[in-house]
């Protein structure tokens, strides 16, 4: 039952955060470990593994960031801390870093949204590409598995190329993933 302040938990778009305000209809309002205010219905307990996931998981995000577990949640989430370069007022990296906690989807944890995963793993590099940001959060693998994902993703790439039409685009991503 969710009914306690004190703890973490994720929502169904994987944001993390915790409680702090209960609604008579049964909503509460959720602040998201990022600063947001959401206004939830249905929450996701802490728990203490999800199959190889656990504190301590090292993760990749898909823009090849590496980060750690801190907790894991019943739906695929997880709250884990990387840390980034910051960017300038020009959007460029400096040699100054950032440590941010961020909440993700587990890559692959669901079968039935695996394709939906491959896509968003994608589509995420192809944004950054182009000139955009990488999310923060969205997506993380277990640091032991990205290899095989870019393998993976790659094929996928070929095998749908309508994921990214921009042939110069689809090009880049896969230079990135074959890095």
């Amino acid at each position: 039952m969710i009914s306690n302040k004190e703890s973490f938990y994720s929502d169904s778009g994987y944001n993390i955060g915790k409680i702090n305000l209960f609604f008579k209809n049964g909503k509460v309002r959720f602040v998201s470990v990022t600063g947001y205010n959401l206004i939830r219905t249905e929450l996701f307990n802490k728990i203490d593994s999800l199959g190889n996931f656990t504190e301590g998981t090292f993760v990749i995000e898909p823009s090849g960031y590496k980060g750690l577990v801190k907790m894991v949640f019943e739906n695929g989430a997880a709250l884990y801390e990387v840390e980034k370069p910051v960017r300038d007022w020009q959007g460029h990296e400096t040699t100054e870093t950032t440590k941010y906690s961020l909440s993700a989807k587990i890559f692959g944890v669901d079968e039935e949204t695996l394709e939906e995963d491959r896509r968003e793993w994608i589509t995420s590099i192809a944004n950054e590409i182009r000139g955009g940001y990488f999310s923060e959060g969205g997506l993380v693998v277990e640091a032991s598995k990205y290899i095989d994902l870019k393998k993976e993703l790659i094929q996928y790439l070929q095998d749908h190329p309508e994921v990214i039409y921009d042939q110069q685009t689809r090009d880049a991503v896969n230079t990135f993933l074959n890095e």
